[in-house]
């Protein structure tokens, strides 16, 4: 462990309330895989073409957005 300087100190601290703030993803989050979502869904028409597909967060497109257009998703009311 180098000596501690004051320099030293400040960046644990700052690392320390970094991760406390914005928490590092877990193990088990750390090495999940992005997931291809469609813009458009399909099943409503869009096409498979790349200009609708964005790649997306998988817990996101697993267990909260869905089938839920994405307008709609990032709606203010869906964050509250």
């Amino acid at each position: 462990m180098p000596a501690p300087t004051p320099g030293y100190v400040k960046n644990i601290v700052r690392r320390s309330l970094r991760e406390i703030v914005d928490p590092s993803p877990s193990k088990k989050d750390e090495y999940k895989e992005g997931h291809m979502d469609h813009l458009v869904s399909s099943s409503v028409g869009g096409s498979n073409q790349i200009s609708n597909r964005v790649l997306s967060c998988a817990s996101c497109n697993e267990k909260e957005k869905l089938d839920m257009p994405w307008e709609q998703f990032f709606s203010p009311e869906v964050f509250r």
